[in-house]
């Protein structure tokens, strides 16, 4: 299924109602989505054997958010960024779901936020990835 039509969000919970509000005031400007995308690359450095599951996925999530913010990849869906932003926006707000405090099951919820938006826009990701390995074999080049 193309993310292009996705007519409603990965998850129907208040508390991704939330993130993709986030998502959309950090997407209205340049400077919130980059603090996101750092915050988000802070505590997943921090968080990652916890996040095994999703750690590939929401590694792709930051630099496809992040390459869009530096306009280098402009080519994704709209719906797409936006549920990627909102996928962020939960992981680093604290006090989501099930709050990070409670150990053991703080990132429980986080890890299926991931994986339900990894899932609903995979095709998009693939594309991105795609377009990575496009663009790092002919940076490779220019060096050559």
């Amino acid at each position: 299924m193309s993310s292009e039509v996705l007519a409603r969000p990965p998850l129907r919970t208040r508390a991704f109602e939330l993130a993709l509000r986030t998502a959309r005031r950090s997407l209205s400007r340049r400077s919130r989505l980059m603090r996101l995308v750092l915050h988000a690359s802070r505590r997943l450095a921090h968080r990652e054997a916890a996040l095994v599951q999703v750690r590939d996925e929401l590694h792709t999530l930051l630099r496809m958010v992040q390459a869009w913010a530096r306009r280098e990849y402009r080519v994704v869906p709209w719906r797409s960024l936006l549920y990627a932003a909102a996928a962020l926006a939960y992981f680093v707000n604290p006090a989501d779901l099930l709050p990070d405090a409670l150990l053991g099951l703080g990132l429980v919820d986080d890890v299926a936020v991931i994986a339900a938006v990894a899932r609903a826009i995979q095709a998009d990701l693939e594309r991105f990835r795609q377009w990575e390995a496009l663009r790092s074999r002919n940076n490779g080049r220019r060096h050559a």
